[in-house]
């Protein structure tokens, strides 16, 4: 997964363990109602240090009596400025800071604060570090109204985006933030708020710059989460005449004011659920699509990483069983056929992988349910007879001194292997008794990982070695006397 962070210029910190030196007055605060005006500096003032040591400075300590009022922060030097923002609720003391915040003026025009009715907070501004030494501003500080805020769901002209067309939106610079929400904290370079009119369909959103899409329902002012995702393409389903909010938070430079948002809307894919998977055979080439696939509540429920997901069946045929899609990021999550078990049998998603393998019992069937961001790709199925040695029960003493092949294609990962801290790959098992010599083993292959255990047993076996480094030169131990050894080996091959 990307690590946006390193994109971002606009630094924000959602305080919980942190710790402040040189502690703020409270008794300091000026009071303040629906208008005032901070003055920075040259020089830099008090500082103010949290958990990485980063220093914050203050030029000005308000103190606002929350009234369910939105107050605007706005810096007149769009240009140079760097600002450092402070909340605190109820006193100035460590454990109460909400919020810090460093604002750059020439990514985001004004941050807009809700404050929460009947509580109080103390809101320091002052000149950043960051802000070049001669650099000096007026900050203005005025209240507004809902309707006045171009980036919230009451903007009586917010965008609303229609079917089947790609839809150009405008947006401000402005930050709302909502000081009663406590996981509310700004995400990326800018943030707008469109609108569209539920059909029944599947909705699928693209936008031509990378970000974070969050989707809502209800009234303007009493917005109900309903999914999140970082996804390129967002698929939600829709009910008919439901108004929905998306938000979209931009995680990239954008230059100018507008986006684009290519919206389709299509019917709801047969196995988009769980109820409605496709039964799958061996050996098929098949093409996947994205298209009227979602993300719902029971699969949030069950874990799933939040990407699209589209189910499939399969019916046990003794065999190992393999399904791949040709797809970057595609997670895999294996089930017994009831829709109603939250708790997978295994999963596969973190690389390096080639996609689900497990072994099929007979007479049982199996749910499988894929996750990609991929609008669509290739993929197959492919059945193999089932390794004799898959499992650590069925482990096959290691022949001494001698050269044999292992086919990987039929081994599978489950489970119990990853309890023994075996990464998730095609693992095959041998095992053998200590003759006080040295042991070698070693795989003509530059990605095969090795697990030395010690125990009688396969429940109750510890783990003396590990080898998980590609090139590497194979195991190499002394086999004492009569100790009972397990080998797993895994590869990618």
């Amino acid at each position: 997964m990307k690590n946006f962070k390193s994109l971002l210029t606009l630094t924000v910190f959602l305080i919980l363990g942190h710790v402040l030196y040189g502690q703020i007055d409270c008794s300091q605060a000026i009071k303040i109602d629906c208008e005032y005006v901070v003055k920075t500096t040259e020089q830099l003032t008090s500082k103010i240090s949290y958990f990485n040591n980063e220093a914050y400075h203050t030029n000005e300590l308000l103190e606002i009596e929350g009234k369910g009022q939105i107050l605007e922060l706005f810096a007149q030097n769009i240009y140079t400025s760097s600002l450092d923002i402070l909340i605190f609720e109820e006193t100035c003391a460590e454990s109460n800071l909400i919020r810090a915040l460093r604002y750059s003026n020439n990514i985001d025009n004004s941050y807009l604060f809700k404050f929460a009715n009947g509580k109080k907070y103390f809101l320091s501004v002052g000149k950043s570090v960051f802000a070049p030494y001669e650099y000096t501003n007026s900050v203005t500080i005025k209240c507004r109204e809902l309707n006045e805020l171009t980036n919230h769901p009451c903007y009586p002209s917010i965008s609303e985006l229609n079917c089947d067309k790609t839809n150009i939106i405008e947006f401000s610079n402005a930050r709302f933030i909502d000081l009663s929400n406590e996981n509310e904290t700004p995400y990326g370079y800018k943030s707008v708020f469109t609108k569209i009119k539920g059909n029944g369909n599947v909705h699928s959103i693209v936008s031509n710059v990378t970000g974070r899409y969050s989707v809502y329902k209800g009234t303007c002012d009493g917005l109900i989460a309903l999914s999140q995702t970082n996804v390129p393409k967002l698929n939600f389903l829709s009910e008919d005449s439901v108004d929905y909010y998306i938000k979209f938070d931009i995680i990239q430079p954008v230059y100018g004011n507008n986006i684009d948002f290519t919206v389709t809307c299509q019917e709801q894919s047969v196995n988009d659920l769980c109820e409605g998977a496709i039964e799958l055979n061996c050996d098929t080439n098949f093409i996947f699509s994205t298209s009227g696939i979602t993300l719902d509540s029971s699969e949030v429920s069950k874990g799933f990483i939040t990407k699209p997901t589209q189910w499939f069946n399969f019916k046990g045929n003794d065999k190992t069983i393999e399904l791949q899609f040709f797809a970057s990021e595609t997670y895999y999550y294996l089930f017994d056929k009831d829709c109603s078990i939250n708790e997978p049998i295994l999963v596969v998603g973190d690389r390096p992988h080639n996609g689900l393998k497990f072994y099929a019992e007979p007479n049982k069937e199996y749910r499988v349910a894929v996750s990609t961001e991929e609008v669509s790709g290739n993929a197959s199925t492919k059945c193999y007879d089932k390794s004799e040695n898959d499992q650590c029960k069925d482990a096959i003493e290691f022949p001494c001194d001698t050269s044999f092949i292992i086919n990987f294609s039929s081994a599978t990962y489950d489970a119990t292997e990853e309890e023994k801290n075996i990464i998730s790959r095609p693992t095959v098992w041998y095992k053998f008794t200590g003759k006080d010599k040295f042991i070698e083993v070693k795989l003509e292959s530059e990605e095969a990982f090795y697990y030395l255990f010690e125990g009688a047993e396969c429940g109750n076996l510890k783990l003396v070695r590990s080898i998980q480094e590609y090139y590497s030169n194979g195991l190499k131990f002394l086999a004492e006397k009569d100790i009972t050894y397990f080998v797993a080996v895994s590869s990618e091959r």
